[in-house]
This record gives C-alpha cells, structure tokens and sequence, in this order.
C-alpha cells in the first residue's frame, strides 16, 4: 500500500512521525516538523513560493542586485549578503508550510500559526526558559495533528480527525482548524 503512494515520500515522512512518537517532547516537535516539511516538498500542489512572480523579481529586482555585486566584488561579507537578496524572492519556512496546508484545503487558525512559526524554535537553539513546559506539549501536539491532517488529506481522506490539542479529543471535519484546549481555537 505504501508503495502506491511513494510520489509523496511519505515513507521519509512516517519515519520522522515514528521517530516522533519515541522522543521527548522538544525533539517531537523538531520531527513533526520535519514529517511535514516532507510532505509538502513532495507534494505536486505546491504553489510558486514566490512574494512576488519570478519574472518580476528578476526584471526589477536583479539588475540592481548586479550593480551591487560589480561594486563590491573583493568584498567577502558583499557577496553573502548579496546571495542571501537573491533569495529573498522565496517564502520563509513556515509561509510554505501554510501555503502548503491552505492548497491540502486545510483550514488554518491561531494554533497552527503558532506551531508554524515556531517550528525552528528548539532546532536553532533558543532558550526553553521562555516557553512553559505545557506550552511545549500543547504545540507538539497540534505540530502531531497538522501532521495527521495533511497525511489524511494528501491520500484523499475526506472525513473526520481526532484533535489531540482539545481536551476529550473530540473529531472535526478534516478541514477544520484545532480546537485548542477547551475548544474555542487558544491553547
């Protein structure tokens, strides 16, 4: 069965759901992410990714990045920044991951922005001093349910899934946003 849909690498993706699923709660978070990450690099419904179309960027945006780099062509630091603009054009992680969600028809509230936007939190390094331990917990579950989701969807799913972020774990149409805690879209 697996083999039917390997067009969408979901065997990367589940082994970074298994991996999850036996690590403590930081590092879930990290591979949810990555599971999901998978996911929306293998799917064909990803959109351009761009701010803005390409063809733009490059008539209006490159030739002054050229002028900058003829001018500081001996300069090391130029040339990083330069190649960091060029890029710029591209959304951030966490835009093509929403982007990603939003084409899977997946509706998308202030939970799982916030599980997005942190989704680099534990993996760069950041203090966990400044999030409370069951703030932690209740990401990862909604990173855990984003996962779900995407999965029931990318294989044509259309009926309910369990939200482990609500208190009962109550089922929600496929499409529908977490609940949050007590079901009202906060944790």
């Amino acid at each position: 069965m697996l083999a039917s849909y390997d067009r969408l690498n979901l065997e990367e993706a589940l082994l970074y759901y298994w991996l999850a699923q036996v690590s403590f709660v930081e590092i879930k978070f990290i591979l949810y992410h990555a599971a999901l990450e998978s996911l929306a690099r293998s799917a064909p419904l990803n959109g351009s990714g761009v701010h803005v179309p390409q063809a733009v960027f490059d008539r209006e945006v490159r030739p002054f990045l050229d002028d900058l780099e003829a001018n500081h062509l001996d300069d090391p630091e130029w040339i990083r920044l330069l190649a960091k603009l060029r890029n710029d054009n591209q959304y951030g992680g966490a835009r093509q991951l929403t982007e990603f969600l939003k084409a899977l028809g997946l509706e998308i509230g202030k939970i799982e922005d916030e599980a997005l936007d942190r989704r680099n939190y534990f993996a760069h390094g950041k203090s966990l001093h400044y999030t409370p331990a069951d703030r932690n917990a209740d990401l990862t579950l909604a990173s855990q349910t984003l996962v779900n989701r995407a999965v029931l969807s990318l294989v044509g799913y259309k009926g309910q899934y369990v939200d482990l972020t609500t208190i009962g774990l109550p089922e929600r149409n496929l499409n529908e946003k977490l609940g949050g805690l007590n079901g009202d879209g906060k944790l």
